[in-house]
């Protein structure tokens, strides 16, 4: 069976189950948190349903078989980190920067290194430019966020071809682009993630990621052609990078992210110390935070606002057309807008 998009934007969704006594449909249409949409069976044991039109985008989406999340068995395009989840396209005005076209494409690959953090091999995915030189690339960090790993930014975010196609543009500076796996043991519990103390994220970044990119690829070394950036939980390791190790990167992308109201506590009393440290600012060429009002994360993103506007932490804040909470589609436009900002002079 196939999953159809027809030419209006509606999309007939259809599963083969024929023992099943209930099957419905989720996807990243649905408002939040959804609620699956009942499928219809025929005789022949096929369950079918036809939603939308859709507004264009690339959605997740999987079916609920007897109540358990089931991936679409006939699309290849599963999300690594939520293996019940596969991949949809429904293609229109406003995809145009995710999707592929006929431009040089640069080259995606894994690469694995140890983490003395955690005690065990650690891997990323590694974005490289079509090369025409050897000069050493500027770097960009780009992280995941709660649950995911390092294939996200590649299969939901498309994030190599947002890259190609800006390249192609002019749009950016060629750079080398790292999605590491940030799910670190230690750090991703409540009141960890919130208290820069308790996350080790800076120390796997700086101490662990980056030996071992320059390691492997020919990068530049100095902060000044470094970024760092990450969705949600990535975004509270870019601030904790910033905070706990400035100095180490210059450009910053926060997508989607805010302290919860404990570390806003902690960081107005025992953390005070490190958001007066003048290297924040001194040391930073950019410090870029994104987030709407539909986004949950935004009330956390207002006070953490205010408390960086308390302490004197520069930054700029920044809203995207086209964004739409704390989902995919809005941390695509994030990095479509943060990409050619950075090794900017």
């Amino acid at each position: 069976m196939a999953t159809t998009v027809h030419p209006d934007r509606t999309v007939t969704f259809t599963l083969a189950a024929p023992e099943a006594t209930s099957v419905g449909l989720v996807g990243g249409w649905l408002p939040w948190p959804p609620e699956a949409i009942p499928m219809a069976k025929d005789d022949d044991g096929i369950w079918s349903l036809t939603v939308g039109p859709l507004p264009p985008e690339w959605y997740e989406y999987h079916f609920v078989v007897d109540g358990v999340p089931t991936a679409d068995p006939d699309n290849p395009t599963v999300v690594q980190a939520h293996p019940q989840d596969t991949m949809l396209m429904v293609p229109g005005p406003g995809t145009e920067f995710f999707q592929e076209r006929d431009v040089p494409h640069g080259r995606v690959e894994p690469l694995t290194y140890h983490s003395e953090v955690v005690g065990t091999e650690r891997r990323a995915m590694v974005w490289s430019p079509p090369r025409t030189h050897d000069e050493p690339l500027p770097l960009l960090v780009l992280m995941h966020g709660g649950g995911g790993d390092e294939l996200d930014w590649v299969v939901q975010g498309r994030a190599p071809i947002i890259l190609d196609n800006l390249l192609a543009d002019g749009a950016i500076t060629p750079m080398l682009v790292v999605m590491p796996a940030m799910m670190l043991s230690g750090n991703v519990g409540p009141g960890q993630l919130v208290v820069p103390p308790a996350d080790k994220a800076p120390d796997e970044i700086v101490d662990n990621l980056l030996p071992a990119i320059e390691k492997a690829y020919p990068v530049a070394t100095d902060p000044s052609r470094r970024a760092l950036a990450g969705l949600s939980m990535g975004g509270f390791f870019t601030w904790d990078t910033l905070i706990m190790r400035p100095g180490v990167f210059a450009w910053y992308g926060d997508f989607s992210s805010g302290y919860f109201p404990d570390g806003i506590d902690w960081l107005r009393t025992e953390g005070r110390h490190l958001l007066d440290n003048p290297a924040i600012n001194d040391q930073t060429i950019l410090h870029a935070i994104y987030c709407d009002e539909m986004d949950a994360a935004w009330p956390n993103n207002v006070n953490t606002r205010a408390v960086f506007d308390e302490f004197g932490v520069s930054y700029t804040f920044i809203e995207v057309e086209g964004t739409n909470g704390h989902t995919f589609t809005s941390w695509r436009r994030h990095l479509r807008d943060l990409a050619p900002r950075v090794f900017r002079s």
